[in-house]
């Protein structure tokens, strides 16, 4: 496809670069507006949003939120929290789509393991405790890990050596079913040297104020540095 960003400030706009697109979402793919995910030729930082360029940028379309800025809220309100790692900058735009008005997007930084995104250290690709971002979902498939009876997904790229590969995907399993025992039997001290205290209890209180529905079902991201 091709990619225009228009009618902004100068600065910001974009004319007609080369951009892969595909749908985006599980449940909220069957409705009428769609959501996106897009990767552009280009590394470019969307009206100044991030912290620096990327390719890969999502379109929210918030077909159940009549105000269009649940999710913006959301990802504002997180920012209060210091132990929150990382946020999503996003702001409303206009979509069209083969010439078609489609309406009112929210456009999003991806979550994705990146210096000016989730900035975990996963360099050193060959070792097996390296950086982690796995997310929890009832719809994962393909390359799945399991861990308390539930399922994730893993973000960030693993070894090219499928023995490495194995024992790295056993490794953060292993290091996630370590945590859930540790909050349900174990004391204070064994939680607090698996996991960032301060970062559980911030993004516990984020998701329960805001009512995130997806919580602990879908879409939900932790990441091991």
């Amino acid at each position: 496809a091709k990619f225009s960003v228009l009618g902004c400030e100068q600065k910001y706009q974009i004319d007609e670069i080369v951009t892969e697109i595909r749908g985006r979402g599980n449940n909220s793919w069957g409705y009428p507006k769609k959501s996106y995910k897009f990767k552009l030729s280009e590394k470019q930082n969307l009206f100044g949003l991030a912290n620096g360029k990327e390719k890969i940028w999502v379109l929210l379309a918030n077909q159940c939120d009549q105000s269009l800025q649940r999710n913006h809220t959301a990802y504002e309100f997180a920012r209060y929290f210091d132990a929150v790692a990382w946020q999503p900058n996003s702001l409303s735009v206009e979509v069209y789509l083969n010439g078609e008005y489609v309406g009112v997007y929210l456009l999003a930084e991806e979550i994705k393991v990146s210096a000016d995104r989730v900035n975990v250290d996963d360099r050193n690709i060959n070792e097996v405790d390296t950086g982690y971002l796995v997310e929890l979902s009832n719809y994962a498939s393909g390359e799945v890990i399991h861990a308390a009876g539930r399922s994730y997904m893993i973000h960030n790229d693993l070894s090219s050596d499928p023995s490495i590969m194995k024992q790295q995907r056993e490794f953060i399993a292993d290091y996630l079913d370590e945590c859930y025992n540790a909050l349900s039997g174990g004391t204070m001290e064994e939680c607090a040297e698996l996991i960032d205290l301060d970062s559980l209890v911030a993004v516990y209180l984020a998701e329960e104020i805001v009512k995130n529905l997806d919580s602990q079902w879908d879409s939900f991201y932790l990441h091991k540095d």
